[in-house]
């Protein structure tokens, strides 16, 4: 006797699939990430791991860290906000600059040619 199995209309259907056949998988890092050989390499080489001087251990203050999910958001987006404030600040400065070095240049410039015009509209001192 069969058994009949009813699917549900929001049960997926069954699918078996045949994975016969060569291996697509790279097994090339097998060694590398076998935790097995990575603990033997270690027991062979123990200065591979630098020991630590339960003396010397050093804590952070996490405090800003702790407390409420939106709290942190929002000082998040806030700490956003300044980044971008102080950016478009340095950008405008740095085209404030660019433009007075432009007016700088061309006043040297301007210097220049009215200077160059002087001397060539008064007379040398070789001419006497």
């Amino acid at each position: 006797m069969t058994t009949r199995i009813v699917r549900k209309y929001y049960e997926p259907y069954r699918v078996i699939t045949d994975c016969s056949g060569e291996s697509m998988t790279d097994t090339s890092f097998g060694n590398d990430t076998n935790i097995n050989r990575i603990i033997a390499r270690f027991k062979r080489d123990p200065d591979a791991i630098p020991p630590q001087d339960p003396t010397n251990l050093h804590y952070e203050d996490v405090t800003g860290l702790q407390g409420d999910l939106t709290e942190t958001i929002q000082r998040a987006k806030d700490a956003q906000k300044e980044i971008n404030r102080l950016q478009q600040e340095a950008v405008k400065k740095a085209a404030d600059e660019a433009q007075a070095d432009r007016i700088l240049l061309a006043e040297l410039k301007a210097e220049r040619a009215q200077a160059a015009a002087q001397a060539a509209s008064s007379p040398t001192d070789k001419e006497s």
